[in-house]
């Protein structure tokens, strides 16, 4: 992990010291993994990270990969905490039991740093992963694909935030994001099959308030 500082002294203030939750570059670059021709008959792994409605959002996507992809079963974990990377334990388990995966959801600095973490511990095992953010987060995921040595691993986003959707708006969010889910699964690691499918997200059905 690392610790940034950032000078205020011309400003007038005093240096401040700022978490950086993205890991350290060990200079070894992560090998996304092989993708899969279908995902017909396919176990998908969720892993779920505690933000309210991630849970929600992502199973909501796991019954739409089902139903319009042909995936088999669904697998959903959930870690310890949104601000670190999961457990090894989950991490043994999804490798073992799931042939594809998805992380999420990141909607602050942190959970959106390590839902890409957690996703490309994944491909760097062999697992086609997708890590799902929130449109506020998208540079700070970028940056932590770039940092961790993955810079055309590509993710989803949804709007933001998705704390205070209700299970409509949730469910429709979903349908909007499911295709481009299935598009990063099935891509090809740096010549995805075709270009990424538009958001189409709708409005929510009521304001969610300053962002």
């Amino acid at each position: 992990m690392s610790d940034k500082a950032i000078s205020g002294e011309a400003a007038g203030l005093n240096p401040v010291n700022v978490h950086c939750p993205a890991f350290e570059f060990t200079g070894e670059a992560i090998r996304l993994a092989n993708r899969p021709d279908s995902l017909e008959g396919l176990t998908l792994g969720l892993l779920v990270n505690r933000k309210r409605n991630a849970d929600a959002l992502l199973e909501e996507v796991g019954s739409m990969l089902k139903r319009d992809y042909g995936v088999n079963s669904v697998v959903s974990l959930t870690k310890a905490s949104s601000s670190r990377l999961a457990q090894r334990e989950l991490f043994e388990e999804l490798f073992n039991d799931c042939d594809v995966m998805i992380s999420g959801v990141g909607d602050c600095g942190s959970s959106a740093s390590f839902s890409i973490c957690d996703a490309l511990e994944l491909e760097r095992r062999g697992m086609p992963a997708a890590a799902l953010v929130t449109e506020a987060l998208g540079s700070n995921a970028q940056a932590t694909a770039e940092v961790r040595g993955a810079p055309e691993f590509v993710f989803a986003t949804v709007p933001h935030p998705i704390a205070s959707l209700l299970p409509s708006e949730v469910r429709a969010i979903a349908e909007a994001v499911t295709p481009k889910i299935a598009w990063i699964l099935l891509g090809k690691p740096g010549r995805s099959k075709g270009n990424p499918p538009g958001s189409g997200f709708p409005e929510p059905a009521k304001s969610l308030g300053p962002t």
